[in-house]
């Protein structure tokens, strides 16, 4: 028990040392708000804050976009920046630890952590990560595909059904029923103002797909043309639409499977080479041991 309490005691006092410097790093010790230091790495963590230049990443950015982080107001610099205060802790911790011998840190969690580290690193040498991330480009687009063929299908419905007159406002009564096209189309009800045109060029470029460039061309000709006009142009991409959503579809379920097979092959290879490593080094310390105490003699 007095080895514990002295193992918290030493990791208390670590995080103070880190916390002191951070404080001054920051230029806080002489300011006295309580949420000066929040602030302060709040705006250090920026894109124009100084730390940008040290975790900034483009691919990181990619991939909290795709991932949804960005709802939580999470930048590149900010994930970058957790990442390696996590390893710098978990190393500090582990040799705190190993010092004492309070074994409240163990080789195995330090390994997890520093695996996470390397897993999680946006360069480009991290084949881990490209793998997902390019999964992640794939199933958004995917996402985002099947939407538009929603949008689609639902404006043919329109002109099926009744009279349109207003596409205006036929999308501002959609826009809450998407979620991966959402901000498209409210992109093209705020330059709709400018022209329904440059607002279709908007929508196509916004979701950068093939199928949105087709919607896009379509309701361009929709907005000038009939109503028998305009179901006749809905009409004649039809197939093209159901197609092209049915083989996004397939292509989905294909990498779905090889992603499963990869989580499972990778934590059964995982665990055989942790087990390894463990075995390894505490075969390491036992020579030392036994070195030391040959010296000894």
């Amino acid at each position: 028990m007095p080895i514990q309490y002295l193992h918290y005691l030493i990791t208390g006092m670590f995080f103070y040392i880190i916390y002191s410097t951070l404080v001054k790093s920051l230029g806080l010790d002489k300011v006295k708000s309580r949420y000066s230091l929040r602030n302060k790495l709040r705006k250090s963590l920026a894109t124009n804050g100084f730390l940008a230049k040290y975790f900034y990443n483009d691919r990181a950015e990619e991939f909290i976009n795709l991932t949804g982080l960005f709802k939580l107001k999470v930048n590149s610099i900010q994930y970058n920046f957790i990442r390696h205060i996590s390893l710098y802790v978990a190393v500090w911790t582990y040799f705190i630890s190993s010092f004492i011998a309070a074994g409240q840190f163990s080789l195995l969690n330090l390994l997890m952590v520093l695996g996470a580290f390397v897993l999680t690193s946006p360069l480009k040498l991290n084949i881990f990560f490209d793998y997902v991330l390019k999964n992640l480009a794939a199933n958004h687009k995917r996402k985002m595909n099947a939407e538009v063929y929603s949008l689609y299908a639902q404006l043919k419905t329109e002109f099926q059904t009744r009279k349109v007159g207003n596409i205006y406002g036929l999308l501002f009564d959609y826009r809450n029923y998407f979620k991966a096209i959402k901000p498209a189309i409210e992109e093209v009800l705020y330059k709709w103002s400018e022209s329904p045109d440059k607002a279709w060029e908007a929508f196509s470029k916004r979701i950068g797909t093939e199928e949105a460039k087709t919607l896009a061309i379509i309701m361009k000709e929709v907005e000038y043309s009939s109503q028998e006009r305009s179901l006749a142009l809905l009409e004649q991409k039809r197939d093209q639409f159901a197609n092209s959503n049915y083989n996004a579809y397939r292509n989905y379920l294909k990498a779905r499977e090889m992603i499963l097979y990869i989580v499972i092959f990778s934590t059964a290879s995982g665990a055989i080479v942790l087990n390894m490593v463990v075995v390894f080094m505490l075969f390491f310390k036992d020579i030392m041991g036994a070195a030391n105490n040959i010296f000894q003699m």
